[in-house]
């Protein structure tokens, strides 16, 4: 199961396996959007794709108001990729990721990426950090954790 959260300048990757986290992957794109950054976007998810046997993709849908077309292109180039190595993708909203607050927290990235440090504790210093940054780096990272836990647990009921 390969958790992915991605936009033209982020990429958050998660590998779940039996609630287990096998691995994940963080990395900035800070140059401009060009079809060569895109083809380097689609490389990396195609190595984690082959490298850890990936048959289900859970994917996270941009917000509306974030959708740029390079969003829109990068995606669509994602869900062919995907595809083509006929891997089963599912889409999850934004959202999702508030899944993990709990019940009595108010429904914030920040209170998310707290339960999911507790909850995965390799996480924690990666949740350190992001609280110490001006400018956020790890949230896709977190999503993508949260979308393959979601997506891990949901497969499994339906076994």
């Amino acid at each position: 199961m390969l958790g992915l959260s991605v936009n033209t300048r982020m990429i958050g990757m998660a590998v779940m396996k039996d609630n287990t986290l096998e691995d994940y992957y963080i990395s900035l794109r800070k140059e401009a959007w060009t079809p060569a950054k895109k083809e380097k976007i689609l490389t990396i998810i195609k190595s984690w794709l082959t490298t850890y046997k990936i048959t289900n993709v859970a994917l996270a849908k941009p917000y509306e108001n974030q959708s740029t077309q390079q969003i829109k292109e990068l995606l669509e180039s994602v869900k062919t990729l995907i595809n083509e190595q006929e891997i089963s993708v599912h889409t999850y909203d934004h959202q999702t990721i508030y899944l993990f607050c709990e019940s009595d927290q108010s429904k914030t990235k920040k209170n998310a990426m707290k339960e999911l440090s507790r909850h995965y504790p390799e996480l924690s210093r990666h949740y350190q950090k992001e609280m110490r940054n001006k400018n956020k780096y790890y949230v896709k990272l977190f999503e993508a954790v949260a979308l393959a836990n979601v997506h891990s647990k949901e497969l499994q009921q339906r076994q």
